[in-house]
C-alpha cells in the first residue's frame, strides 16, 4: 500500500502539462492512494488564473483544467 500527498504545485502537473506532468501520473497511478490539503482547492483556482494572467494557456484550456480538478476534488 502506498500513499501519496500532493501539495498545489505538485498537483497543478496532474492539470497543466509541464515539466513532470508524467512522472507525476505515473506517482499518481502506481498509489493506492492520493491525498491533499483543503487550501487547495482556492491554491489551484488562483493558480489556473495566474496561469492564464501570465498567458502559458489560453482560458479555455484553463476552464478545462478547472473543471477537470473540480470533477476530481471530492
Amino acid at each position: 500500500m502506498s500513499i501519496i500527498y500532493l501539495d498545489t504545485s505538485a498537483l497543478v502537473k496532474r492539470y497543466i502539462q509541464e515539466l513532470g506532468s508524467k512522472e507525476l501520473a505515473e506517482w499518481i497511478n502506481a498509489a493506492s492512494f492520493s491525498g491533499t490539503a483543503t487550501i487547495t482547492y482556492p491554491e489551484m483556482m488562483a493558480a489556473f488564473a495566474k496561469i492564464v494572467r501570465m498567458e502559458w494557456i489560453s482560458t479555455a484550456e484553463a476552464e478545462l483544467a478547472r473543471e477537470q480538478f473540480q470533477e476530481d476534488f471530492p
